[in-house]
């Protein structure tokens, strides 16, 4: 399936440069792999102009300033291009001694080997492009000092299986993106340390499966840096810790088609921030399968700004919020559309325990695909906040508290369980229908009549 994202972005009413920003990506990420190929063909017999030195980490298990280990029979040197391929076994890299300056670095173990580097401390810094598994398999150890990258791009899982694994230290990209699952099988797990995307991309399931794992420390993107989770397949992020931030950039669950973006967040804290150039969004379910699955921690996005919440954004989308226990607020939700009078994809808001306050806008789009259908429905948990809300597509309440503010739309208003409240009389709701069942009350505006 083809889909011209400027043309659909422009007939959404979204800003037309921030998504032809969006739309450049794929043809960044096919130029980042190609990059990365031709840079490795030096290392694999061909000539090539232009290029640095190229040191080659062929040795046993050793010390990075170890010189007869490489293949310039010398540790590499600032403008060098580094491959780490081990000639057999499993070998493992310590960086002792500082790296700066190296124009690409490269981990790439194939017929049966395996390599890892280990940073405990010290500095490595790229100014280019980084691979871990450009065809065979990789893994990077970080556990202290400093990693850099700038002006290029970080690849876990390029064409090979990556995995880079963080416990502390400082890993940060300026003016370059990440690629987790770029081609190939990537995965990327922090307990600890701080690592900082700015100005790029954080791409997690591009071409391939991707996971991040986040326990501890934190995930910080910065200057308007997006992040897609599931972009063109699929991709994980499982937080149970840490804190995990986007300042100016917005957070999208299934981007394209057939790809599938999966949040679980059980504790630690999500923010998205406005940074005063940018308005901040979080799409579940963009053009593909979005989920968000909240047991406990704190997911704010942009709560006292501008930044919205959309469940299933434009057509054949699907997104779906499972809100079990936990914090969650946004300025503005909409389930199953883009605002206004354009309707979307199916979205589905499932709470059953912890709160969700909205400070501006709930509204919802009577949408359907197959046996999918736009619904809220409450089992439990608190629901507040919001000062308007249109209510197209079903509400369902069966237990929990709700408060809303003026109330009106076409869909069913059913509330079986639990309490609802709402700052309108009743004779004020234009819904399609007000249904009180069971043990179900909802109070309308002050000094009017509650219902049972």
């Amino acid at each position: 399936m083809k889909i011209n994202r400027i043309k659909t972005a422009h007939a959404l009413g979204l800003d037309r440069g921030r998504m032809q920003e969006v739309a450049g990506r794929r043809d960044r990420i096919r130029r980042t792999q190609r990059t990365a190929l031709l840079s490795a063909l030096p290392f694999l017999g061909f000539a090539a102009e232009g290029y640095a030195n190229n040191d080659i980490y062929t040795g046993t298990t050793g010390n990075w300033s170890d010189g007869t280990k490489w293949s310039l029979n010398t540790k590499p040197s600032p403008g060098d291009t580094v491959l780490l391929a081990p000639a057999a076994g499993s070998v493992v890299v310590t960086l002792d001694v500082s790296a700066t300056n190296l124009s690409q670095l490269t981990l790439d173990a194939t017929n049966g080997t395996s390599i890892m580097l280990l940073q405990s401390a010290n500095v490595l810094s790229v100014n280019g492009d980084e691979t871990i598994g450009l065809s065979g398999s990789g893994t990077f150890n970080q556990s202290g000092g400093t990693h850099t990258i700038s002006n290029g791009s970080l690849n876990v899982g390029s064409g090979g299986t990556g995995a880079y694994l963080m416990s502390n230290g400082v890993l940060a990209l300026t003016s370059s993106s990440e690629y987790i699952g770029a081609n190939a099988a990537g995965t990327f797990t922090q307990s600890g340390g701080t690592h900082t995307v700015s100005g790029g991309l954080l791409d997690i399931g591009g071409n391939s499966n991707g996971n991040y794992n986040l326990a501890g420390g934190t995930l910080a993107l910065t200057n308007n840096a997006f992040e897609f989770i599931g972009d063109f397949n699929a991709g994980s992020l499982n937080q149970t810790g840490g804190t995990h931030s986007l300042s100016g950039g917005s957070l999208i669950l299934g981007y394209f088609p057939s790809s599938v973006g999966t949040y679980a967040m059980t504790n630690g804290t999500l923010a998205l921030t406005n940074n005063g150039a940018n308005s901040v969004n979080e799409y579940i379910g963009y053009f593909g399968k979005g989920v968000f699955n909240q047991s406990g921690g704190s997911h704010q996005i942009d709560p006292g700004g501008t930044g919205s919440l959309y469940l299933g954004y434009s057509a054949d989308s699907i997104g779906i919020y499972n809100l079990m226990a936990g914090t969650a607020s946004a300025a503005t939700v909409y389930i199953g559309g883009a605002g206004g009078t354009s309707s979307g994809g199916v979205g589905i808001l499932n709470i059953s325990g912890g709160s969700l306050s909205i400070s501006q806008t709930l509204r919802s789009y009577n949408t359907s695909s197959g046996t999918n259908h736009s619904a809220i429905m409450q089992t439990g948990g608190i629901l507040s906040g919001p000062k308007n809300s249109f209510l197209d597509a079903p509400f369902t309440q069966s237990g929990g508290t709700a408060t809303f503010g003026i109330v009106s739309g076409v869909g069913d208003f059913t509330v079986g369980g639990g309490t609802a409240s709402a700052q309108t009389t009743i004779s004020d709701f234009t819904l399609k229908a007000v249904a009180i069942n069971g043990n179900g009350t909802l109070t309308a505006a002050a000094n009017s009549t509650t219902v049972n």
